[in-house]
């Protein structure tokens, strides 16, 4: 069985084209652990003709979409030479999205991740004896952003994630709002944990930014190892960043 490993700012996925792992949970939760596996934050299955991303969380649970894992699977494709040109189409449980490759070397693709979403909800969480202002959409997945400069834990994360007003459960984003055009976030990961990066979260965290006013229509969201750019245009959100490509595994 063969994999590649690749990364978008240090959020990691295995990838291959095995169609026998679709649905094999317990495999792909096994294979993804970091002590007794390969470990990854998740894996990609590549379906072709027509081109489709089929996206696990590192527990084993599918994933609707997943922003950096997108743009690890354009860099699969292209150097496997699935694509012809730089601008292409992929399938993914959220539908179709549109893919432009900006560089080769660095790659760096945009994604045309979606449209601005009018429901937001916000909801007060309590947890520790302290009020946490929580606001929640789904952008193809669900996503719970918070603003706050203080440390956060893993106890904090895991609650929110986890609460029973997330009903599949809630990918959570702390914000940290440095200027109109420049935000901070920290994110943990339904089925994951805290990871190094989250595309859909970095989106997620823009809109309800733009939203309440606190940010412009182009923004760098800065994560642990780098940042994305997060632009609206014409009512519709693109992500841009990079990928790279860690190495290939035979097992």
């Amino acid at each position: 069985m063969k994999f590649e490993k690749y990364h978008g700012l240090g959020n990691d996925f295995l990838i291959t084209e095995d169609l026998s792992l679709i649905g094999n949970s317990k495999y792909i939760k096994a294979i993804c652990n970091r002590y007794t596996g390969i470990g990854a934050d998740g894996l990609i299955i590549v379906k072709k003709d027509p081109l489709e991303m089929v996206f696990y969380n590192q527990d084993g649970s599918r994933g609707e979409m997943c922003g950096n894992g997108i743009r690890c699977f354009s860099y699969y494709c292209y150097n496997h030479h699935f694509i012809n040109g730089n601008s292409f189409d992929c399938n993914t449980l959220d539908g179709v999205k549109h893919l432009e490759i900006k560089s080769t070397n660095p790659f760096v693709v945009k994604v045309k991740m979606g449209q601005m979403i009018d429901k937001i909800e916000s909801i007060n969480i309590e947890f520790n004896n302290k009020t946490y202002l929580v606001y929640s959409l789904n952008f193809g997945v669900p996503h719970a952003v918070i603003y706050t400069t203080e440390e956060i834990t893993e106890e904090l994360g895991k609650y929110i994630s986890n609460h029973s007003y997330f009903i599949n459960k809630t990918n959570v984003n702390f914000v940290n709002i440095i200027d109109e055009n420049n935000i901070k976030i920290v994110t943990y990961e339904r089925g994951v944990g805290f990871t190094k990066a989250c595309g859909t979260g970095s989106c997620s965290s823009v809109v309800v930014s733009k939203k309440l006013g606190l940010v412009k229509n182009e923004v760098f969201v800065h994560q642990a190892l780098g940042k994305l750019l997060i632009t609206i245009e014409d009512n519709n959100i693109y992500m841009e960043g990079p990928s790279e490509k860690v190495g290939d595994i035979i097992l």
